[in-house]
């Protein structure tokens, strides 16, 4: 979702590794019919908010999957590049 924080935001800023995943939200902040009132084709009515329970049950099979693979050290190019010019000037940045 674009913009704004959540509760990983400060876990991330002590180092910690995060992810997020979020739902689509029927009757966004209790708004029924939201478009229609952005429109001004309805009138604004107060409704609950609702989620899709097969996209709970997806949720719930990314999080065991994420649970597996988060803190698993990923390898890449550039890691292996830095690796190897931390390896080099190694001396220089220790004393």
């Amino acid at each position: 979702m674009p913009g704004g924080t959540c509760e990983s935001t400060a876990f991330c800023e002590f180092g910690f590794l995060s992810t997020c995943l979020c739902l689509p939200l029927g009757n966004y902040h209790n708004m029924h019919d939201i478009d229609g009132v952005i429109h001004k084709k309805k009138v604004a009515k107060i409704a609950p908010e609702i989620i899709s329970v097969d996209d709970f049950h997806g949720l719930v099979k990314m999080l065991a999957v994420i649970c597996r693979h988060l803190d698993k050290r990923k390898s890449s190019i550039l890691m292996r590049g830095l690796e190897t010019r931390f390896r080099q000037h190694e001396k220089l940045l220790t004393g």
